[in-house]
């Protein structure tokens, strides 16, 4: 299953019962490709490629661990939409992994500094996702 037409909102609910993952990525393409590899594995999936609409979807829904992208295009950066979604009480201390292409040895300790829980260079594999969603989980 694809993102709809526009490119900005996809939504897969398993159950009440299953984590929510709130995936932010200003690149359709890569949104896709996020979103097949979370596919049937007993998450709920929000994806978007709009940072206004994954802030109202963080309003609309109780989100567990957000995936976003640190390029978000002309919209924000990433560590921009960290430390907004960072001011919401009920997000403060939510798993928030950092994504992005363009990765240097420095980068991972400066996103954790920045207020990142945990980054992934892409291109990624469903292994390193899922590892670090298993880290993420750990902590709710």
């Amino acid at each position: 299953m694809k993102i709809n037409g526009t490119g900005k909102l996809f939504i897969d609910k398993v159950s009440d019962e299953a984590s929510t993952i709130l995936v932010i990525d200003d690149q359709k393409y890569l949104l896709d490709y996020i979103v097949l590899l979370l596919q049937s594995k007993h998450y709920n999936i929000i994806a978007t490629t709009n940072v206004n609409e994954a802030f109202q979807c963080l309003i609309e829904n109780d989100i567990d661990i957000i995936l976003a992208d640190i390029n978000l295009g002309k919209q924000m950066d990433g560590i921009s939409f960290m430390q907004q979604v960072r001011r919401y009480n009920r997000y403060k201390n939510i798993s928030i992994i950092a994504i992005t292409a363009s990765f240097k040895s420095d980068d991972y300790g400066d996103l954790l500094l920045a207020g990142f829980s945990d980054f992934l260079a892409k291109p990624f594999k469903y292994d390193a996702l899922k590892a670090k969603l298993d880290l993420a989980l750990q902590s709710l």
